[in-house]
């Protein structure tokens, strides 16, 4: 009986550590407009993030914010390291309690 108890919490760590880090907010960037998928976020950080994907016209792309050590981290595919650096930037002052305080996603 032990040894299912111990296997059972080894899975369940495994699991735990293998999800990946927690997600803040989920955008999709489809022909070229910005939408908010999934998650909170500051309503300032929406209007720049929308600012900078303007300049350049992005087919499609996946733009993340993700806890990573305790502060906000953008990941994305889709877009070159340049796009990637300006979220970044944009993104950098803001903490994990002003997203989890932040506007939802319209569902």
């Amino acid at each position: 009986m032990e040894y299912f108890v111990a296997v059972a919490v080894l899975i369940a760590l495994l699991l735990f550590v293998l999800r990946g880090s927690p997600e803040l907010a989920r955008f999709e960037v489809k022909g070229g407009k910005l939408a908010f998928v999934r998650g909170r976020v500051p309503p300032k950080l929406l209007e720049d993030f929308s600012d900078v994907l303007s300049d350049r016209p992005i087919a499609d792309a996946t733009v993340r914010v993700v806890l990573d050590g305790g502060r906000p981290r953008v990941v994305s595919t889709g877009l070159s390291d340049d796009e990637l650096q300006r979220l970044r930037n944009v993104a950098g002052p803001y903490t994990a309690a002003q997203f989890r305080s932040g506007r939802a996603a319209r569902r």
